[in-house]
């Protein structure tokens, strides 16, 4: 997958994330990086809602190991995740 797509991913992530759960990605206190989870911004009944989105979007599955892997807290490392899943053909 090329930055172009990578960068295309991120932004479907973030788009739906700002609607779904009421905030912004505003770069400074909320950065891609930025662990949603810790920040309390998402919890376990958002993560459910991602995944399943995630799963259906973008037309990969998401193990049990992915699930509790902290590349799920940020939306740099959804990204990341999907990213690979697709490369890979999961």
């Amino acid at each position: 997958m090329n930055d172009s797509q990578t960068d295309s991913t991120a932004e479907q992530l973030r788009s739906y994330m700002e609607e779904k759960f009421a905030f912004q990605f505003d770069g400074e206190q909320i950065t891609p990086e930025t662990d949603l989870f810790y920040e309390g911004i998402i919890d376990s009944f958002a993560i459910v809602d991602l995944v399943t989105y995630i799963e259906s979007n973008f037309e990969i599955t998401l193990t049990d190991n992915d699930m509790t892997s902290p590349l799920l807290s940020t939306l740099a490392g959804m990204s990341q995740l999907i990213t690979e899943r697709r490369s890979a053909g999961a």
